[in-house]
This record gives C-alpha cells, sequence and structure tokens, in this order.
C-alpha cells in the first residue's frame, strides 16, 4: 500500500549511509542477494510488497525495520533469548542483548519467570532452614539441594528440593513448607 511504501521510504531515510539502494525498497543493494532479493526489483517475489516492508522471520518486523535495528531479518529471536525481535521491541528490551538488565538471566527466561527484564533482579533472600536442624543427617549418603527463586524486588517465589538432582519436592506458596 502506499502507507506501507511511505513507511519504509521513511526507514530507509533513516539508516545511517542507506549505501546503494537501486531499487529503492529499503534493502541496501550489498544485503539483497543474501536476503533472496533481486536488486533491480523493489518486489522481488511479485506478491505486491516490497522486498523491505516483507517479513521474512515472521517476526512482526519487517527487513527494513531489522537493518535499521541491527537485527537478523531472516531470524525472529536476533539474540537467541526467548523474546522474538518484536516482543523485544515492546516490552523495551535489547533484540540484541539475550540479558538486557545484565543480571544473569536471559530476556526470555524472565519474561517466563514474571520477573522485569529490564530490571535486575535483586540478590537472592537468605533462607533459613527451620525444620531439621541444619547439621541433622537427611537422607544418608544423597546429596539434598534447596533452590529458592526470588522476584525482582527479592520476595521469595518457590522453593525447590532436589535430592541427587531429581526434584522431591516444590513448595510455591508462603510459608513454603516441604512435606
Amino acid at each position: 500500500t502506499d502507507a506501507g511504501i511511505i513507511r519504509v521510504q521513511t526507514i530507509c531515510s533513516a539508516l545511517p549511509d542507506a549505501c546503494d539502494d537501486t531499487d529503492g525498497d529499503c534493502v541496501p543493494d550489498d544485503r539483497e542477494a543474501g536476503l533472496g532479493f533481486n536488486q533491480n526489483n523493489p518486489d522481488s517475489n511479485g506478491n505486491g510488497v516490497l522486498d523491505g516492508a516483507e517479513d521474512l522471520d515472521f517476526d512482526r518486523l519487517s527487513v527494513c525495520a531489522e537493518l535499521f535495528l541491527g537485527t537478523d531479518p531472516r531470524d525472529s529471536d536476533s539474540d537467541s533469548d526467548g523474546l522474538n525481535d518484536a516482543r523485544e521491541i515492546a516490552v523495551g528490551t535489547n533484540p540484541l542483548n539475550p540479558d538486557s538488565d545484565g543480571d544473569g538471566l536471559k530476556d526470555g527466561e524472565e519474561i517466563d519467570l514474571g520477573t522485569n527484564p529490564n530490571r535486575a533482579d535483586q540478590q537472592a533472600p537468605t533462607v533459613q532452614l527451620v525444620e531439621p536442624q541444619p547439621t541433622r543427617v537427611l537422607i544418608q549418603n544423597e546429596t539434598v539441594t534447596a533452590i529458592v527463586l526470588a522476584q525482582d524486588d527479592g520476595r521469595v517465589a518457590s522453593v525447590e528440593v532436589l535430592v541427587d538432582g531429581a526434584q522431591a519436592a516444590i513448595s510455591e506458596t508462603p510459608p513454603f513448607r516441604i512435606p
């Protein structure tokens, strides 16, 4: 559509060193062939959509927008963090950095956990084992591990107990009692 062409041309004109774009489709000539386009035809596949307005990876970002952002027009999740590039733009994370807030959790993991991928998670809270006494042997010759998941505000979200690496119990509601 005309609106799409105007939008593509506006984004294209914002590209630094937009270089040579023989057919005016917002895809630089030196990138056309690598993306499966013809530098002499603005609509290489003849579907009525300019090459720069195509969405090759179905992430809802056009080729031109991806070139402008520096993301890969053929990969819906350019940084492999579990969020597609368009979702990263929508939630304000960096589509080229798998851990936008630098806290050690990938952006997609944070969304799945319900934490904020734009704010570094707090230090894990201190958890005290009340029963049984910390020095008491629970299971002879087996390793017992407690995994505590904290939210961005430092509150405990869940406690999981593993015995020799296998999940034995999980509690997701305070006071986090494990049977």
